[in-house]
């Protein structure tokens, strides 16, 4: 099964998707991936951390976007992206039950860039993905990913519908 989680930038995505693979591991699941929360200052976005999933742990958060010019920082467009977490995501097992991937998107879907690589390699591996992305990615998306095992969920109707997946990611 295939889960794309859809949504509006700064819609809360990468939260729920921390909570989900955090509910995942406490239930035993075996998930790996990571998930690319929102790094917060002042009450303000600065940024993006990666945090790692794997072997149905999570790790600690590494920072990894901001829009300040930061040295060792690769420049994309108007970002700068640590390159540690690119490599990282690399080299996390995509054969396991479950593999979540926050975010897939300009980077990967337009320059085959980033996150690319782990993305489809996961596609091929894993019994079951859970891709986020932008809502005005999906067109990008939606042709990389087997469409009979398809679900592409809004963040209202993947937060409703959360045990349900839940059931559905335990028996595929």
């Amino acid at each position: 099964m295939n889960i794309i989680l859809s949504d509006d930038i700064d819609s809360g995505k990468s939260s729920a998707i921390l909570v989900f693979a955090s509910e995942a591991i406490l239930r035993g699941m075996d998930i790996s991936g990571w998930a690319t929360p929102a790094r917060m200052e002042n009450e303000s976005k600065v940024g993006h951390d990666f945090v790692p999933i794997s072997n149905g742990k999570l790790g600690e958060k590494i920072p990894f976007t901001t829009e300040k010019d930061t040295p060792a920082y690769r420049k994309w467009r108007r970002f700068f992206f640590n390159p540690k977490p690119f490599e990282l995501a690399a080299s996390i097992e995509s054969r396991c039950k479950i593999f979540l991937m926050d975010e897939i998107g300009p980077l990967e879907l337009e320059d085959r860039m980033g996150f690319y690589e782990p993305f489809r390699m996961a596609l091929c591996r894993a019994d079951s993905t859970i891709t986020v992305t932008r809502k005005s990615c999906l067109g990008l998306i939606l042709p990389l990913i087997e469409s009979e095992r398809l679900t592409v969920l809004t963040l209202p109707e993947f937060i409703m519908k959360k045990g349900e997946l839940f059931e559905r990611l335990a028996g595929s």
